[in-house]
């Protein structure tokens, strides 16, 4: 097909020739044609793929094929595109030293690159596979294992990636480089022991299962959502609505309690009556407290109990396991949660305890005089 295309053009430089006397000229618009039939085939390979993937979506929209396809267009265009920049530098008729140049340098790059990209997608497209067949088979492997080996493989591609480039620059094998820079590869190992750690506390929290994404946490001062688990770190949006990044190191290391179960986060909130509340009206705050809550729609769960004697309260805990999964949803269920409790307290007349303090004053008999 190369062979053809040469011919073709080599035909399209004797038509050229009666348009002007000026090699290099027609042997760039050669070029720049050559390029410009890359990118059109590109495009066209775009679309027809595009179209495939819509068919695709028609006849099911749950098929894995969707992705595949999605992944698969840009190394096809890529491979296209360089195929034919190798077809129009073969035109440029540059000189051999120019040439050789070319092709031992620039070229290892664009194809290096569009490899590199190809397996990048390739890892998604495995990723996506093995998703949708966990789903479809409910099968009890965690999807952040999935995740964690994704990241992984897409590490090792860049990685060798490296080790590649490195030899075609360098002309020497990448093992010889490394034996050759040993002291600055100790210095490099040294220096990497923390992400090392990072990425070993990142397998055991995803294979312990202590959290996922989504989740609520808390753990020493920290108290909010997961949004992002990744090999060297992961990422809390605390309930004040800031991203906190935590080494997974140190989450691992650390009692982390998971406030989230089946799709559930937890709320605690404690209530405390002044100590002159009678029985009858405890008993009345409880109940209260029942119906409040039961009527909250996002409350899935909820349990009140008497279960403290305070220093200076009657304190009812009430634990509720309701529907939120960030922090403004949180804030709007324990307000609406809040309000009715305080208008139906009022209604009822039981107080809301309030720290106070008692002082005992001696009572100093001074004598008749008063001195």
């Amino acid at each position: 097909m190369k062979e053809a295309i040469l011919q073709a053009f080599d035909q399209l430089n004797e038509a050229l020739f009666w348009l002007g006397n000026n090699t290099n000229q027609r042997l760039w618009v050669n070029f720049f044609i050559t390029i410009l039939i890359g990118i059109i085939l590109g495009q066209i390979v775009h679309y027809l793929f595009r179209k495939w993937a819509e068919r695709l979506k028609r006849k099911n929209p749950h098929t894995w094929a969707i992705d595949v396809v999605s992944h698969a267009r840009m190394p096809i265009q890529l491979f296209i595109f360089a195929y034919f920049l190798s077809i129009g530098v073969d035109i440029l008729k540059l000189p051999g030293w120019l040439w050789l140049r070319v092709h031992e340098t620039i070229f290892p790059l664009i194809y290096g690159t569009t490899f590199i990209i190809f397996f990048l997608s390739l890892v998604d497209i495995m990723a996506i596979v093995i998703k949708r067949w966990l789903r479809r088979s409910n099968t009890e492997v965690d999807e952040h294992i999935v995740n964690l080996f994704r990241r992984v493989c897409k590490f090792l591609v860049i990685l060798v990636a490296i080790a590649i480039a490195v030899e075609v620059v360098y002309k020497k094998e990448i093992w010889t480089l490394i034996a050759g820079l040993s002291f600055a590869g100790a210095a490099i190992a040294l220096a990497a022991q923390s992400t090392i750690a990072n990425i070993f506390a990142s397998v055991a929290i995803i294979a312990d299962r202590i959290f996922r994404v989504g989740d609520r946490i808390q753990f020493e001062d920290k108290d909010g959502f997961v949004v992002d688990m990744g090999l060297r770190s992961m990422k809390i949006r605390a309930l004040s609505g800031e991203v906190i990044t935590i080494p997974n190191k140190d989450v691992a290391d650390r009692q982390v309690r998971n406030l989230t179960r089946d799709g559930a986060s937890a709320i605690h909130i404690v209530v405390g009556l002044t100590y002159d509340t009678s029985r009858a009206d405890v008993e009345k705050a409880i109940n209260i407290l029942n119906e409040v809550f039961a009527a909250q729609p996002e409350v899935r769960s909820h349990t009140v109990v008497f279960n403290q004697l305070g220093a200076y309260s009657l304190n009812i805990s009430c634990f509720l396991m309701a529907d939120y999964h960030v922090a403004p949803e949180y804030h709007k269920i324990l307000s609406a949660v809040l309000l009715q409790i305080k208008e139906r307290f009022d209604v009822a007349k039981i107080n809301f305890a309030f720290p106070t303090q008692t002082l005992h004053l001696p009572i100093i008999n001074l004598g008749p005089s008063g001195k």
